[in-house]
């Protein structure tokens, strides 16, 4: 902008459209005696962008004390501004799509997002004195507790967990725990995202069943084929066996009839010749 683009016109002119309601109430408060504004402000460029400030608006006062006069000072923050945007953008997407618990180093629950309250079953209130170990089923209490120790020295961890809900009921959270450190190098918290996987869990562990389930019904199948096999083979045996004793009886039977002083003669029921003596 050149000095006539700006001398003479009103401030408001480079306040933009979406803050001009807003600043509108600041400047009638100024102009009226008030106290000085400090604040991010968004200004209107020459091309119509949007920069953000960081604004100081100072009331100059004559000796009657009357304001003459508006200082305004102001340092373009945009690009920082724009940086802090992106990043709350993120931390919102985080917290919209995981579960966010913050912990003190010595475990205590100091934060969480909405998504841990539904998952859990508890209250911000019922969980103020709650602590990340209150979570932890029994049997895995002294595991986790070294695991702990290690993330308070600094170590970030990942792997999977169960928590107990209210209701008594096991989740598994897929969640890694990241040590934060304050302007001393000491670890001020514990910031754990997680996922709930338990529905996958409980699918694993039904395919698991099923597979085992499968597994036996071969084996049983492979036993009665086996089984099978052993009385067709003794049914083989005393099939022949049973042959074997019949054709002795025959021989034996014809071996009698053949000495028989009486001409036999054996017919069958189609009345052909199956046995005559001499």
């Amino acid at each position: 902008l050149s000095n006539s683009d700006v001398v003479g016109h009103h401030i408001s002119m480079f306040i933009s459209e979406k803050n001009r309601h807003q600043f509108n109430e600041i400047w009638d408060e100024l102009v009226k005696g008030g106290h000085h504004y400090e604040g991010y402000m968004k200004l209107l460029t020459k091309s119509g962008h949007d920069i953000w400030t960081l604004s100081t608006f100072s009331c100059v006062r004559d000796s009657m004390q009357t304001v003459v006069k508006i200082l305004l000072l102001a340092m373009d923050t945009t690009e920082q501004q724009e940086k802090n945007i992106d990043f709350e953008n993120k931390i919102k997407a985080v917290n919209n799509s995981n579960i966010v618990i913050d912990y003190a180093p010595s475990g205590r629950l100091v934060d969480c997002n909405q998504m841990f309250i539904d998952t859990i079953g508890y209250s911000k209130d019922e969980l103020k004195d709650y602590s990340v170990f209150n979570f932890v089923v029994d049997k895995e209490q002294n595991e986790f507790e070294t695991t702990w120790n290690n993330i308070i020295a600094g170590q970030s961890y990942r792997g999977l967990s169960r928590l107990t809900t209210s209701g008594g009921e096991v989740k598994w959270l897929d969640v890694a725990y990241t040590p934060v450190m304050n302007e001393k190098d000491e670890i001020s918290k514990v910031v754990a995202i997680a996922n709930d996987i338990t529905a996958q869990k409980n699918m694993e562990t039904i395919i698991q069943q099923q597979n085992e389930q499968i597994k036996k019904q071969e084996q049983a199948l492979k036993d009665s084929e086996a089984d099978l096999e052993t009385k067709l083979a003794e049914a083989r045996r005393e099939v022949k066996a049973q042959y074997q004793e019949i054709e002795k009886v025959k021989v034996r039977n014809e071996k009698t009839l053949e000495g028989a002083h009486d001409a036999i003669v054996t017919i069958n029921q189609s009345g052909d010749v199956e046995f005559f003596n001499r």
